[in-house]
């Protein structure tokens, strides 16, 4: 599976796009809950790129999904698509960056 941007380790503080206001439905805070025994630990780690606890979630998710293959977009290849600095996006949902 190919999702089309990286994996949401934060719930949107903006937008609406699920009913659900639990962070525990986004599927990376689900694999960290089942990792970890708690949430929202480490979350700068797991939304790291290529960091162990990265590829701790991503194999998780993969598990949980029962896929043979997880690959997300890396959030600067999704940066560079929208051709705006990143200090210009907000990257909240997937990097817990605040928007100053």
């Amino acid at each position: 599976m190919r999702p089309a941007c990286p994996p949401l380790t934060h719930g949107c503080k903006f937008l609406n796009f699920s009913r659900s206001k639990s962070e525990l439905d986004l599927a990376a805070r689900k694999a960290i809950k089942e990792i970890e025994g708690v949430d929202g630990k480490d979350l700068d780690e797991y939304s790291t790129e290529g960091s162990e606890k990265y590829k701790g979630m991503i194999n998780q998710i993969s598990q949980t999904l029962k896929l043979t293959t997880l690959k997300y977009q890396k959030l600067a290849d999704l940066v560079e698509a929208i051709g705006l600095p990143k200090e210009k996006i907000c990257t909240y949902c997937w990097d817990g960056a605040e928007i100053k």
